[in-house]
């Protein structure tokens, strides 16, 4: 014996509107990383991580910690942990960048520097105090960090970076999907 369910347009409109809204993702309320590149004009440790708070109260980074994880094979890895006594005030950015050889060649100064490079084809995330994982990026369904679909890796020797959508000084919208939040600048 088959039942038949009807209902009208406005309740079915409404159900599905509650289904989508219980499984759509909010992202991080308070850090994201805003915009980064794995390689530039010097090569691939010509590299940088911007975080952006996008919450409307300071954010204390104190011991939290910035991985890369490869885009095959091999275990994440440290990028560096913020020292203590740091956080960003609502709307502002902090900038990690490359000082390997032939790292960094932007005009900001940085906030932190590392050594190692991000694999073009690889992840990042950043990581609180407890180990769980604030937001995260990647260029590859193989690396252990991304979100839902990942971006296209980067290749060139070129003025280069992913920014995320809106970005400049609003850099604020996290669905939890690489591909929908972030945009290329090459």
């Amino acid at each position: 014996m088959r039942f038949a369910l009807s209902a009208s347009p406005t309740i079915v409109s409404l159900l599905l509107t509650a289904a989508a809204s219980a499984s759509a993702t909010t992202g991080s309320s308070t850090l994201v990383i805003s915009e980064f590149r794995t390689r530039g004009p010097n090569g691939a440790n010509d590299e940088f991580i911007e975080l952006y708070n996008r919450s409307a109260a300071p954010v204390s980074i104190d011991g939290w910690k910035v991985m890369r994880s490869p885009g095959t094979v091999g275990a994440p890895s440290q990028v560096a942990q913020i020292p203590a006594n740091t956080t960003i005030v609502p709307g502002g950015f902090f900038l990690l960048t490359n000082m390997g050889t032939y790292g960094y060649s932007g005009k900001v100064a940085p906030d932190l520097t590392y050594t190692g490079g991000i694999d073009d084809n690889g992840g990042i995330a950043v990581l609180d105090t407890s180990n769980e994982v604030v937001d995260q990026v990647g260029m590859s369904a193989g690396t252990a960090y991304f979100e839902a679909t990942p971006l296209a890796p980067m290749t060139a020797n070129v003025n280069q970076s992913y920014e995320r959508n809106f970005g400049g000084c609003y850099p604020d919208q996290d669905t939890d999907n690489n591909l929908q939040n972030f945009r290329f600048n090459g």
